[in-house]
């Protein structure tokens, strides 16, 4: 079994990675596509 410190810092770690992850996504769903800038013609993506 881990330690009990080892395993606060394993759940905080994975907290701070999946809330980082899930923002991000809030905030590219969110964002008005609009303004984002097309790319070149003949660009393969």
């Amino acid at each position: 079994m881990m330690s009990t410190g080892a395993l606060i810092f394993m759940v905080g770690a994975w907290t701070f990675v999946l809330g980082l992850t899930f923002w991000a996504y809030g905030r590219l769903l969110k964002a008005d596509a609009s303004h984002e800038p097309l790319p070149p013609p003949g660009t393969s993506l």
